[in-house]
């Protein structure tokens, strides 16, 4: 359910027991929505066991207590700055504004202003390059939410054809400056991911999908050290004592294992896809060394007599 439903839910429950006789005019005007909405709402609060009743305006047949949920500065402040940040990645930048004015209503001022401060202390600057795939994420969280499958026009990475893929959308996630979509894709028979700014086109179909109960998108990615999946493989490399600050300090991988050897830090992960840390690895220039497996080392040495070939020709 999306946040900003949930906290309407929770002022129309608490407007109608404080107010028993309240209207359906009253509360869409006061919660800026349409009475339609409003009906919705009320709808989900019978389902989740309030029964409201239509008689001489809005009330609940029975006495409810409703739980009070009670917020600490800080998980308000958390709450508001989380919103805030998912309004540049894709969510709806509607959506701060609105909890705010909603949350005026129940918080303290001194704690809507304690928010207001850090907020313009916290500066949030989205990645350019992700611009095209902002509206596509939004179009993908609505058809997730209706299990609607889905056509893609999309451009390959690998091969840069485009084409038409059919795709049940598991979900959406955000990596390495990227939104990114997990699905079954027809074309392939498999789970996949998909670069959202790399959907040219997408089209939400009337055919519904279950995503399969033994899925979990955390499970899903935990394998993989970036994003590329294959097959397991074991590696461990040597990072020179002018990195190994940096190495013993940052976690890159849930599945790492990190040992110091004299000034040196033995570094040991398995992953789903080899090439991710390769590329890695040779960002660290000399300061890191591939000890096993053998042949990524003779990978390693391939490239980098490639690379005095092509420096080596140049006047």
């Amino acid at each position: 359910m999306k946040l900003d439903r949930l906290v309407r839910l929770m002022s129309i429950a608490e407007k109608i027991r404080r107010e028993p006789g309240i209207v359906y005019d009253d509360l869409a005007k006061e919660l800026e929505v349409s009475q339609r909405t409003i009906r919705r709402d009320i709808n989900i609060l019978e389902q989740a066991g309030l029964p409201v009743q239509n008689y001489q305006g809005l009330r609940f047949m029975s006495d409810v207590e409703l739980p009070r949920v009670q917020f600490d500065p800080n998980e308000v402040t958390f709450l508001l700055l989380m919103t805030n940040f998912l309004s540049h990645y894709g969510i709806d930048s509607n959506i701060p504004e609105s909890l705010l004015k909603k949350l005026r209503k129940h918080l303290p001022e001194k704690m809507i202003d304690k928010y207001q401060t850090l907020q313009r202390s916290v500066l949030i600057h989205p990645h350019d390059n992700e611009q095209d795939g902002r509206e596509i994420v939004k179009r993908l969280k609505e058809i997730i939410e209706l299990k609607n499958r889905v056509q893609i026009y999309y451009q390959s990475n690998s091969s840069k054809n485009e084409s038409w893929r059919l795709v049940d959308p598991y979900g959406v996630f955000f990596k390495k400056r990227s939104w990114y979509m997990v699905g079954y894709c027809y074309k392939n028979g498999s789970i996949r991911m998909f670069k959202c700014s790399r959907v040219k086109e997408i089209k939400s179909l009337q055919d519904k999908y279950e995503i399969p109960k033994e899925f979990d998108l955390e499970d899903f990615l935990s394998d993989s050290f970036e994003l590329m999946k294959g097959e397991p493989t074991k590696i461990k490399i040597r990072f020179k004592k002018e990195v190994a600050s940096i190495i013993e300090e940052t976690v890159f991988y849930k599945g790492e294992k990190k040992t110091k050897y004299n000034e040196d830090i033995i570094y040991e992960l398995t992953v789903a896809n080899w090439r991710e840390v390769y590329s890695w690895v040779l960002s660290f220039g000399r300061k890191a060394e591939i000890l096993e497996p053998k042949w990524m080392r003779e990978q390693i040495i391939s490239e980098l007599k490639d690379m005095e070939i092509l420096y080596s020709s140049i006047n």
